[in-house]
């Protein structure tokens, strides 16, 4: 069946009572959200996503009734039929327990009523609602992912369901479609095959596919088990021996519908959110976005939250601002903070004296505003409004060039996003702005895990009262009101942005890193790297024949045909064809990911094929296949890059990612050679820092033993494995300095003796052991490691060399597995963020270079700890030593920094 078709709107007047599966959408939200915790370490990642489902259900289906149907602690009927029911599955992950009193909450602030009943579960409440509903007349629409609830399709219900690549709202059609057989047919077709998610046993051997052929042949499960004396072979046999239990097996997946609920159907109307509870709740979990839609929502419905449920300002300013704009009193509105001047438009040429002659002080912090918002290649924005608590201007914009010399009048312009604007400046041959303050780089700074993705939400993060216009994504189309509203409130969050700058030590790091870094990375993004599509073109022709030779040799390991890309048919294949160990199960069967085929490659050639196909199918779609489409008309692909897309201050590359490139498979480096030089002559230089995160760790333990390593110019790993193993560094094997390395750069991530013995192929204790040895020769990198927890404990945060800082509210987690994540990203910031503030500043000191020189190079990349560049043939001698010199003298530290310089025709070539 073609998932994601359109989900039809029921008729006017349709009653319609909806009901979610909360564990099953608990369960898909904790897993699909990305992890996110309040400032206290509380997980909330699964409550965000909840409340996503619960909103997108209220838009699409508009009920008249909603229900969120939990599952009763304490198991059900079933586990009494059935002492293996279920029992297969581990316990939830404790970040999500955490959230599942919280979720029933949000639900309850949403308006949707919560049902549960001891000994039963959510599926047989969803059947009695099922029930209920239809003989009052509701058409009944199930969220959930279970199989078992299609049971229940039939007149006036259906099941939505959802995945990653979409949603279908299944009716007897489909069903029959994607299962062979009809909403009456699913409990027998599950009696026969089963459903390893439940841990129910059907019968050996029969599968989705067979079991609907027998069910298509006979019609109903005790039709199929009384044919089974003549039916012949295996299945016959398994049929007849296994009948008692695909009898069990149905009655198993049969749904309840006669659940006592206490509540009848006028229990169960949907009235909306209750704002006086819930955005008090959104408040406390801090989900700001969330907050921010339903107080307008509060506002527009004119149901003002009291005392106890009072927002952020910056919020409270927005619904404000929406009523300003449409001329009304907002109900309930309280003061949104310093006032916007009545706007002034300058009809001559701005400058410092005429800018002042209208109000502005331009050595204060300006907000800006542009409409309609800058486009590279494009005309540029017709009006520039620039305002201060006490003036509010409009300038009608002609030219990039007088509205680049508009802003330069400035001496501390603030906007909310830069880059984009300093992409057109130098698009069109004029030198970038300096001195601005971009909010949603600064935001970032002062909350480096929490996304401030727009306006609003930065002013929310800082508790600024601001007025903000209602819809700010719409700027392209904003009146001259949005824009004073926009610009003023940029100037509110900037001046407090320059307060938490000061107050936590962190100005310089913005005006002189993270600030004049957007306009180098404005110019690589322009610049772009030229790619040769043909080297593409064949390394893929190349990889699809390799393709279909792993695939035809996988068929052969197998003894039988099968889909590669299925892990249901390659766990098949694994564990009961060729009766391998499986390693872990999951909520949809045994598990065939990366890790566990590198377990079992030692046992049997098919999972180190398996592994061989996966990574040049990801290669050709990831690479190969799409680099080619990003070629922009001058041949060149144009990657974004993203200053405040990590925690640690790493830069990011997207569309395409070209920091994923595999550097040590020969498919990778293959890649490389299709990175080129555009002009006759030229050539890509790369330069890359050699071992830069253990050297700022030797710079902040001190160990002697570390500093002496690097400061003789001595392989550190080599060193390493020979203290651990006592011996002189020439008796070390090659074997014990990859271990040695392992450790080294392990010890910088929290790994423990699980996972070494697992890098090692060894038992826990020996790894155990290794990783005291060499803490025992180390002793120092023992108490730095632990000096990082103990201060981040007391601090709440933990800071780089330079002060940047990432907070860590979850290493004081009562939860074990999130204080232990806390605890390890307390003692990699301070190595991995240092790094990455290194690099930076290399990028700017080479930025520099380039400029002073008045060279011809560029600077196409940041890669990890490597730059490369495109390099004029005719600088070739002159220039690499230099950029060398500018990259080892980026930061002072108490061990050397050394830089590996390469050139050559290829990306690959520069590499050697």
């Amino acid at each position: 069946m073609k998932e994601n078709k359109p989900v039809k709107e029921a008729p006017k007047g349709t009653k319609k009572l909806v009901v979610l599966d909360g564990m099953s959408y608990a369960f898909r939200s904790f897993y699909a959200v990305p992890e996110m915790t309040d400032t206290k370490g509380q997980a909330t990642n699964a409550v965000f996503g909840f409340a996503n489902a619960l909103r997108r259900a209220e838009r699409q289906f508009k009920p008249l009734a909603a229900v969120v149907a939990f599952d009763s602690p304490g198991g059900s009927f079933r586990d009494e039929m059935l002492k293996e029911y279920k029992g297969h599955r581990d316990a939830p992950p404790e970040a999500l327990v955490s959230q599942f009193p919280l979720i029933e909450e949000l639900a309850a602030c949403m308006g949707w009523r919560l049902l549960k009943k001891q000994r039963f579960e959510a599926d047989d409440v969803m059947a009695t609602l099922v029930r209920l509903g239809r003989k009052a007349g509701y058409e009944v629409v199930l969220m959930t992912t279970d199989k078992d609830m299609l049971q229940l399709i039939g007149e006036g219900v259906r099941v939505y369901r959802e995945n990653p690549k979409g949603a279908s709202l299944y009716g007897p059609e489909e069903v029959k479609e994607r299962f062979g057989v009809g909403p009456e047919g699913i409990a027998d077709l599950l009696g026969l095959m089963g459903d390893s998610s439940d841990n129910i046993p059907g019968v050996p051997g029969v599968g989705e596919k067979t079991a609907a052929k027998l069910l298509i042949e006979y019609g109903t499960l005790p039709k199929v088990l009384a044919a089974a004396p003549g039916i012949k072979g295996k299945l016959g046999e398994n049929l007849r021996e296994f009948a008692e239990q695909a009898r069990l097996s149905r009655r198993l997946v049969e749904l309840r519908s006669d659940v006592e609920l206490g509540a009848g159907m006028k229990d169960l109307v949907f009235a909306g959110p209750d704002f006086k509870s819930l955005l008090p709740f959104l408040k406390r979990m801090e989900l700001r976005s969330l907050l921010a839609d339903y107080t307008q929502r509060a506002e527009a419905a004119g149901k003002t939250p009291d005392a106890e449920a009072e927002q952020p300002a910056a919020v409270e300013g927005m619904a404000q601002g929406a009523a300003a704009k449409a001329g009304a009193k907002t109900p309930g509105a309280k003061n949104a903070g310093p006032k916007v001047a009545p706007l002034k438009k300058l009809s001559a040429k701005p400058s410092a004296a005429s800018l002042r002659q209208v109000g502005l002080d331009c050595a204060k912090p300006c907000g800006v505003a542009l409409a309609p918002e800058p486009v590279v290649g494009e005309a540029c924005p017709r009006r520039l409004l620039l305002a201060q608590a006490g003036a509010a201007v409009l300038l009608e914009v002609a030219s990039w060039e007088a509205l680049r010399e508009a802003l330069a009048c400035l001496d501390a312009p603030v906007l909310f996003h830069s880059k984009t604007l300093q992409r057109c400046l130098l698009a069109e041959g004029l030198p970038p702005l300096e001195g601005l303050l971009d909010i949603s780089l600064a935001a970032w700074l002062v909350n480096s895990v929490r996304e401030s993705r727009d306006l609003a939400e930065a002013a929310g993060l800082l508790g600024v009262e601001a007025v903000l216009p209602a819809a700010q994504a719409g700027l392209f189309e904003a009146s001259d009101e949005d824009l004073r509203m926009t610009a003023a409130a940029s100037t509110a969050v900037g001046l407090a942005l320059r307060a938490r700058f000061k107050a936590e030590g962190m100005a310089d790091l913005y005006d002189k890193l993270e600030g004049p870094l957007v306009a180098v990375l404005a110019g690589m993004e322009n610049d772009g790297v030229k790619v040769d599509v043909a080297v593409l073109e064949g390394l893929d022709q190349a990889a699809q024949k390799e393709m279909q030779s792993l695939r035809a040799k996988a068929v052969k390991a197998a003894g039988r045909d099968f889909n590669l890309n299925s892990p249901s048919q390659l766990a098949d294949v694994l564990f009961k064809d060729l009766g391998l160990e499986a390693q872990r199960k999951t909520k949809t069967g045994y598990s065939t990911d990366n890790e566990v085929l590198e377990a079992l490659a030692e046992e049997h050639e098919l999972p180190g094929l398996i592994l061989e196909h996966r990574q040049l199918a990801k290669l050709s779609g990831t690479y190969l296949q799409a680099l080619p489409r990003l070629v922009a008309a001058d041949g060149r692909v144009h990657s974004t890059w993203n200053q405040n897309a990590t925690a640690t201050g790493r830069l990011s590359s997207t569309d395409p990612n070209l920091q994923n490139i595999p550097v040590r498979s020969e498919l990778g480096r293959e890649i490389r050679k299709a990175f080129v030089a555009s002009k006759r002559g030229d050539l890509i230089l790369a330069a890359d820092y050699s071992q830069i995160e253990l050297r700022v760790l030797a710079h902040y333990c001190g160990d002697p033993l570390l500093k002496k390593a690097f400061l003789t110019g001595r392989d550190i790993h080599t060193e390493t494995a020979a203290r651990m193993h006592h011996v002189d560094p020439s008796k070390v094997t090659s074997e014990m300095r990859s271990r040695a390395k392992v450790i080294n750069f392990g010890v910088l991530y929290g790994m423990g003796a699980f996972r070494i013995s697992r890098e090692f192929g060894t038992s826990v204790k020996e790894a155990k052991a290794f990783l005291e040895e060499y803490f025992g020769q180390f002793p120092t990198v023992r108490d730095f490691l632990e000096t990082c927890k103990e201060e981040t404990r007391v601090k709440g945060y933990a800071s780089t060399l330079l002060g940047r800082r990432r907070p860590i509210p979850e290493i004081n987690s009562a939860n074990r597995v999130m204080r232990e994540h806390g605890e390890r990203i307390a003692t990699n910031l301070p190595i991995q963020g240092t790094a990455a503030d290194l690099i930076k500043i290399a990028m700017l000191e080479v930025d520099r270079l380039l400029k002073k020189k008045k060279a011809r190079t560029r600077l196409l990349m940041q890669v990890h700890d490597e730059l490369v560049f495109e390099l004029a043939k005719e600088e070739a001698d002159s220039l690499p030593p230099l950029i060398q010199k500018a990259m080892e003298g980026a930061m002072k530290l108490d061990v050397p920094l050394v830089v590996e310089t390469g050139y050559g025709r290829n990306w690959d070539d520069a590499k050697g």
